[in-house]
């Protein structure tokens, strides 16, 4: 997600490139800002969808946990994310909350450990095609 090259990268979106691009050592003040990015709009995409799923289940002592704080799901959103920014789509949060209340047409427990990437690129179907 926070790789420097590529268009399925955070990077290929932020704006403000050119202190990471001119310094073969980037000072702390453009890694940090990066950085800030990236934490943001993670954060903003992964709320858009606890919140598009449900607030049901994210408690440890839950009965039933959300399907939303498994690994694989995770990995998944990830995924779909990658998929987002390579396909130059918004980012913005409450945009995403309306695409993600899609997420509950997805059978989440027909995928397994080793299943991130495929269920990233249905989620991505599902939610924003």
């Amino acid at each position: 997600m926070v790789k420097t090259e590529g268009n399925d990268s955070l990077y290929a979106i932020w704006e403000n490139k050119s202190p990471l691009e001119n310094n073969k050592i980037p000072n702390n003040t453009a890694i940090e800002e990066y950085v800030k990015f990236c934490v943001t709009l993670i954060n903003n995409y992964m709320l858009a969808a606890k919140m598009a799923h449900g607030l049901e289940g994210w408690k440890l002592n839950d009965e039933i946990r959300s399907p939303l704080t498994r690994p694989t799901v995770i990995n998944g959103l990830i995924v779909c994310l990658r998929k987002i920014i390579e396909a130059k789509i918004t980012m913005d949060s409450d945009f995403h909350r309306e695409k993600l209340t899609k997420l509950h047409e997805i059978d989440f427990s027909s995928y397994k450990s080793s299943h991130w990437q495929s269920l990233g690129k249905e989620i991505f179907k599902v939610c924003y095609s």
